[in-house]
């Protein structure tokens, strides 16, 4: 178990300034959360709005719905954006590749390292323990967060 190292505070150091500050951050976080709802919940209530008395652009596909002659904080319409996405679906794609034999000239082979079998060749003594610590990439990183 890891032993945890309290530092004294430094001179100079306003602990109540640095307890304000943890309550502000403890505050806006929960009101942060509290906002998001409310933010998806008028998105999805304007989304609404858009599908059943909103036009569509028929070159695009996206859906809009006019605010008539008065902006709001500059807004003129809000839209519902239609996204493209595409991917092979590779069983199709696979059957199609096998059913024309074309398997030697679109499919790559990548070597793939089995971690644990390579662990295993230190058991059996063709890998050094140091050798493998080499071939590890360890990244550290940290998170801020208010313990209760």
């Amino acid at each position: 178990m890891a032993t945890t190292v309290k530092r004294r505070n430094k001179p100079g150091l306003n602990t109540r300034t640095v307890r304000e500050k943890v309550r502000q951050f403890v505050g806006l976080d929960a009101e942060a959360k509290v906002l998001e709802k409310r933010r998806k919940e008028l998105r999805d209530d304007l989304v609404a709005v858009i599908e059943e008395y909103g036009y569509e652009d028929p070159n695009e596909g996206h859906s809009y719905f006019d605010l008539g002659d008065e902006t709001v904080e500059g807004v003129t319409r809000i839209k519902r954006e239609r996204r493209v996405s595409r991917s092979l679906d590779r069983e199709k794609a696979m059957a199609l590749i096998t059913e024309r034999g074309l398997e030697s000239e679109v499919i790559q082979w990548q070597p793939v390292i089995d971690e644990d079998a390579l662990y295993e060749q230190v058991y059996h003594g063709k890998i050094k323990p140091e050798e493998i610590d080499d071939l590890v990439v360890e990244k550290i990183s940290y998170a801020f967060k208010p313990v209760r």
